[in-house]
């Protein structure tokens, strides 16, 4: 055929990150996920919706260095799994720090995910990709410096577990902040 498939995976500018570990950073624009037409935000039945967090690869040393990640987090169900994200992120401390005790609002609040807009921009960690059916990288699991190595380390053990191509080397996280919610 005269198209072919391109090797790098660079598909309409975009370039997707393939199964494995990455050192990724958090990038602007977190938001409502949109619906069909992108006119207005998504919502199910029920009225919950979700948030989607743009990520992307940042590693000189990997191959996919520059690619998208994707991880949306559905209002319903999804709290743990974006405070996880933030805690690998090193901001979980001052958010729980702000908002102590069964009583707080909920992650998805509005002044925490303002806040959560502002500040997750720009920090790193590292995110466990796998390729979904319809070809989009999608982080499932978010680690810092010290669990990831951990987890590497299990992985390694039982004879799995990808690392992008790469071996599973480790680079210093940024500093938590100690950010005044």
């Amino acid at each position: 055929m005269k198209e072919k498939p391109v090797e790098n995976g660079v598909v309409g500018g975009f370039k997707l990150a393939s199964d494995g570990w990455h050192r990724i950073e958090f990038q602007e624009n977190i938001g409502h996920m949109k619906s069909k037409g992108g006119q207005d935000d998504w919502q199910d039945a029920e009225g919950n919706k979700a948030y989607n967090f743009p990520i992307k690869v940042k590693d000189p040393d990997d191959p996919d260095d520059g690619a998208n990640v994707g991880y949306t987090a559905f209002t319903k169900g999804g709290g743990a799994g974006v405070a996880t994200m933030l805690d690998a992120a090193g901001l979980w401390e001052a958010i729980d720090k702000a908002f102590p005790g069964d009583n707080a609002p909920s992650i998805f609040d509005d002044k925490i995910m303002n806040g959560v807009k502002t500040k997750l921009p720009g920090r790193s960690c590292w995110a466990k990709t796998e390729v979904d059916k319809n070809g989009f990288a999608k982080a499932v699991v978010f680690a810092d410096e010290t669990l990831h190595k951990k987890l590497v380390a299990e992985e390694a053990a039982k004879g799995g577990g990808k690392s992008a191509g790469k071996k599973a080397e480790t680079k210093a996280a940024a500093p938590a902040e100690e950010a005044p919610w």
